[in-house]
């Protein structure tokens, strides 16, 4: 279809505005959007047994030396985190009177260990655990000094991944500011296998005929209130620290007076503080894994299987109905074109109808009845 340079021009040109006036609503308050992390939206097959979920981020003004990203799976029916299992010697100090901090994001411990000197007993202990299962190939973390991920639940459910850009001295290789949307760390989730059925597929009941096919398996969450991320100088980005109040007034009381439905602080702990993300500075999005439940990629009435319909099928029908020819492929339904669950002359008048007389076109796979 012909487009005229007028209609392309002015296209084009609404493009354009669309653009100045995303880019500008970035920029457009005094706290203006410093981070952006979303989780991208991704779409798994029934007979998967796997799943990689990206997760993109954009830093407008700062670096990102540090990180510390949490993530849970909304609804654990058909996936979880996957989980791989390591050697791994723990020694473990008890009845300790000091610990040290091994990795900070701004003021925050995110890693400790306790001081040996200080403390009275020492177990050892060896066996299997489960980490948490990240792919950072192709991710702006790769190079990283320090990521470590750990499942935090029995269930699978909770993820947190913790990443230091530069442990010791050297060249940084802290995020630089970017407006790219880029890639920051894949997760691997992978599909319960005590839930599938017989075949190793995710059974019909969660693909219900009433979704057209497609059940949201599960909303991937970022946990915002504990999540965060920190420039190489340490400092946490777009975080706001909150005194605790020790004495507050009512200044708004309900309609009949006797209670306070507003209060407002009038003195501050300066000494006991605690924190939480600014969502006008830092915003982090949800994504979902979609399970596809289409267990076809053929047409009925593609009887020769060409991946198109054409005279060719036709003949390739009356041949099977009357000549003994072959079974339509790659399966027999394939020759069913107006989907009644029967392979007859119907059906070649339905494809002559079709590719001739601009008829109906043949029906998906997926709707086509099996055989009586």
């Amino acid at each position: 279809m012909a487009i005229s340079f007028h209609r392309f021009a002015a296209f084009i040109t609404i493009v354009m505005l669309l653009g100045m006036f995303a880019s500008s609503d970035i920029y457009a308050s005094d706290d203006a959007l410093k981070l952006y992390v979303n989780v991208g939206d991704t779409t798994i097959s029934r007979d998967a047994d796997s799943v990689v979920i990206s997760v993109f981020m954009e830093n407008f003004e700062d670096s990102i030396g540090g990180m510390e990203l949490w993530l849970y799976i909304n609804q654990d029916e058909i996936l979880r985190f996957r989980a791989d299992s390591v050697w791994q010697s723990d020694t473990t100090f008890e009845n300790c009177t000091d610990s040290i901090c091994t990795a900070w994001i701004g003021d925050s411990c995110i890693a400790w260990e306790y001081d040996p000197s200080t403390c009275a007993d020492t177990i050892v202990e060896e066996g299997w655990v489960q980490k948490g299962a990240t792919d950072l190939s192709g991710t702006m973390i790769e190079n990283w000094d320090f990521v470590t991920s750990n499942v935090l639940d029995q269930n699978r459910r909770s993820l947190k991944i913790v990443g230091i850009a530069n442990q010791s001295s050297g060249e940084s290789k802290a995020i630089p500011p970017n407006s790219g949307n880029a890639l920051l760390v894949k997760l691997v989730a992978e599909v319960r296998e005590d839930h599938l059925d017989s075949m190793g597929m995710v059974p019909d009941s969660l693909c219900p005929d009433s979704i057209a096919g497609d059940l949201g398996v599960t909303s991937i969450l970022v946990w915002d209130y504990v999540s965060r991320f920190s420039d190489p100088n340490n400092s946490l980005i777009g975080w706001v620290w909150e005194y605790l109040c020790i004495d507050s007034v009512c200044i708004d009381y309900d309609s009949v007076g006797d209670s306070c439905i507003t209060w407002e602080c009038i003195d501050w702990d300066e000494t006991d503080s605690s924190g939480h993300v600014d969502t006008n500075q830092v915003k982090m999005f949800d994504g979902q894994v979609l399970l596809d439940c289409a267990t076809c990629d053929w047409v009925g009435g593609d009887a020769d299987g060409s991946g198109y319909i054409d005279i060719d099928d036709v003949v390739y029908i009356i041949n099977y109905i009357f000549g003994g020819g072959p079974d339509p492929i790659p399966d027999v339904l394939a020759g069913d074109a107006d989907c009644t669950g029967y392979i007859d002359i119907d059906d070649v008048v339905y494809l002559i109808n079709y590719i001739f007389g601009g008829g109906p076109a043949p029906c998906p796979c997926d709707e086509i009845p099996d055989f009586p």
